[in-house]
């Protein structure tokens, strides 16, 4: 347990991290980025200091810091990381830092916590920050991973140690990029051209990207900077994920101070968390990467999802899904052809898209009614599935679990299930809802239809 100011030097996988840990801030990021090699406790600190802007005219005193929960009590004036209030009366935090862990996740470490924190390709270290802020009653909890594969992970806890309820309105945390990176890269997108890259000039000010439908064709899933003329293979970026289903936000924002960087979190409706006394709040996980290029930014990103114990080890099958070939046009005798056509070029798994249950003859009813349709298959799918697996092939049958058709035996039945406000329902695409898997029976309902199936 490093003593309280520290300056940490961690390193893993190409990546450094310099992380400074102040008795009157939230831990804050210097540096993420290519290797910086050995330093010693010197190298170090001459490091951290040569990262501390000086005071400029029309300023405060003392230079503002860019924590990874920027607030005003440390002179940051941009976008705060922490907004919230205790009944209706805002709160600027203040936070004081209390304890700092460090562990090196798996084998292969060395270094010490006044130093360099060193380790081997397939490990990591976790640093967790403790703060507290008195005058709010607030808990702060910050949790810093750097993996094996050079890849940076950050999340927030906040605790409500008052009496009283702290309504929370907002989460984010923050990591600095360099000044030469000069654009910002983010997405777009719609169906069909998901996940389109765009960049723009880095002008002074918020930069903010939302999801606010969890529906990411159409929105960016990360949010950085990068050199002018970056490509795949050339050009340095910085960007962020926030590795969330839900509602998100980022924010990529430069002041005229000269610092830059990136915000990234929840984003949280009006009155959607209340936290009463010991109850806390935890962020997603921010994920951080860096390259010379997108490649090696994104490989990053591949290799620590790939060394994940639940990451699948098998070779991924060769599939053929019927789909474009059929649509939903299903019959025994039109699919057995397109079985034997693909085992003679090699398909390893066969897969009988939409249309085989209820009424799904097109795409404006039977979802929710996971029973498989006797006008279509009268002597049902196992025939289908004997000759797939009579080939050597794995049999796969495409389901929607989380969606429902009005027009189907279960919206009638059930007009409840469909996830819509008290008293209008949302917009339809392609004719459908989304169903309310929290409600124990909509759920039990499509659980057992779908193992009836497979039984």
């Amino acid at each position: 347990m490093p003593h309280i100011p520290a300056d940490l030097h961690l390193r893993a996988g190409g990546t450094s991290v310099v992380l400074h840990i102040a008795e009157n801030s939230a831990p804050q990021v210097l540096y993420w980025g290519a290797d910086l090699g050995n330093l010693s406790e010197q190298d170090l600190g001459e490091f951290v200091s040569s990262q501390v802007p000086g005071v400029v005219s029309g300023t405060a005193d003392t230079p503002p810091v860019l924590s990874m929960i920027p607030s005003q009590s440390e002179g940051w004036l941009g976008t705060p990381g922490l907004v919230g209030s205790r009944g209706g009366r805002s709160q600027f935090s203040a936070f004081r830092a209390q304890s700092v862990d460090v562990h090196t996740t798996g084998s292969g470490g060395d270094g010490d916590a006044a130093g360099d924190v060193v380790v081997g390709e397939n490990t990591g270290t976790r640093v967790d920050v403790h703060c507290y802020d008195d005058e709010a009653g607030l808990v702060l909890s910050v949790r810093l991973e750097l993996t094996g594969s050079g890849l940076l992970r950050a999340r927030a806890t906040i605790t409500n140690d008052a009496q009283d309820g702290y309504s929370l309105e907002s989460l984010l945390l923050a990591l600095p990029t360099p000044a030469r990176e000069t654009r910002v890269i983010d997405q777009t997108g719609r169906h069909l051209r998901e996940r389109d890259i765009q960049t723009h000039e880095f002008t002074i000010g918020e930069h903010s990207r939302t999801t606010r439908i969890a529906r990411g064709h159409a929105e960016s899933t990360v949010h950085g900077t990068c050199e002018p003329e970056t490509r795949w293979q050339d050009g340095l970026v910085h960007y962020i994920h926030v590795a969330w289903s839900g509602n998100t936000k980022t924010i990529a924002e430069r002041d005229i101070l000269g610092f830059q960087g990136l915000l990234g979190g929840e984003m949280l409706y009006p009155g959607e968390i209340t936290l009463d006394h010991g109850e806390s709040y935890t962020s997603p996980w921010i994920v951080g990467t860096w390259g010379h290029g997108l490649d090696e930014a994104a490989g990053r990103i591949h290799k620590y999802l790939r060394g994940l114990p639940s990451h699948p080890r098998t070779v991924r099958p060769v599939t053929l899904n019927a789909w474009e070939a059929v649509y939903f046009d299903h019959s025994l005798e039109r699919l057995l052809p397109l079985v034997d056509a693909a085992a003679d070029v090699g398909v390893e798994r066969f897969v009988l898209d939409d249309g085989w249950f209820g009424s799904r003859r097109d795409d404006t009813s039977g979802l929710g009614d996971w029973v498989i349709s006797p006008e279509v298959w009268p002597d049902g799918i196992t025939p289908l599935a004997d000759a797939v697996h009579a080939h050597g092939m794995q049999f796969g049958l495409w389901v929607e679990p989380e969606m429902i058709n009005p027009d189907s035996d279960a919206a009638r039945a059930h007009p409840e299930w469909i996830l819509s406000p008290a008293t209008h329902q949302p917009r339809l695409a392609r004719h459908q809802q989304v169903i309310d898997l929290t409600n124990p029976e909509a759920f039990e309902h499509v659980s057992s239809q779908i193992i009836a199936v497979l039984d």
